[in-house]
């Protein structure tokens, strides 16, 4: 087995699925917060998975200058690809 698969746990692909969900058709990409809170997972899961997505380059982080700025977390072309696999294996064992 690649050792790509030994990294990608439900985490993970939780995060990639619900960040593709996020954006519609648009930039997928959500608040760090909004993120943990959607994924229901803990801080320090969502910690590692995301170093662990940003190593594979599958997301990227990002800041919003607002009033406060904000860290987002966004897909990569890559993390978008990925996302639509995962999304059609999950169609298919509905």
């Amino acid at each position: 087995m690649s050792e790509v698969w030994m990294k990608i746990r439900r985490p993970e692909i939780l995060i990639i699925i619900t960040l593709f969900r996020a954006g519609g058709k648009g930039v997928r990409e959500m608040h760090i917060v909004d993120l943990l809170m959607s994924c229901g997972i803990s801080k320090s899961t969502l910690k590692q998975s995301l170093g662990t997505l940003k190593e594979l380059g599958l997301v990227e982080e990002g800041m919003i200058k607002d009033r406060k700025p904000r860290t987002v977390v966004r897909l990569t072309e890559k993390g978008r690809r990925v996302a639509e696999k995962f999304v059609d294996i999950e169609e298919l064992l509905k």
